[in-house]
């Protein structure tokens, strides 16, 4: 007796249920959803030179700071600017995008710099664990 209740009574509502979960599901596949990749090194200036040639000047700055450390083999400046950029609210989709592939490629490059003796990148990589 009480199957049939749940057969009779319940069963549009779990169908529905099920019909939306998987709905939910299918529309989350297929996006690329998944983490962003590290950018590779000689890509990082030419890729954030094109997502802020037109950028506000505060964000501009801030860009203009990190290209300049990037160029000069500076990682643990660069990776700072870049990461105090990502805060911006002002930052279109693609930037942000932009800036988190830039700063996972960076990032190692801090890493190995700090594993060289380098005390610069190895304060950053401090300041990453303190967080």
């Amino acid at each position: 007796m009480i199957t049939q209740f749940i057969k009779v009574r319940y069963w549009p509502a779990m169908a529905g249920c099920l019909l939306v979960g998987f709905l939910l599901i299918g529309a989350g596949c297929g996006r690329g959803g998944g983490a962003p990749e590290a950018l590779p090194v000689d890509q990082v200036a030419p890729a954030i030179e094109k997502e802020f040639k037109s950028a506000q000047t505060d964000l501009r700055n801030a860009v203009d700071m990190a290209l300049a450390a990037i160029k000069t083999n500076d990682m643990a400046t660069a990776y700072m600017a870049l990461q105090s950029l990502s805060g911006s609210k002002d930052l279109t989709d693609k930037q942000r995008l932009v800036i988190t592939r830039s700063m996972l490629t960076i990032n190692e490059k801090v890493r190995e710099a700090a594993a060289k003796g380098d005390g610069k990148a190895g304060e950053v990589l401090q300041l990453q664990m303190n967080k």
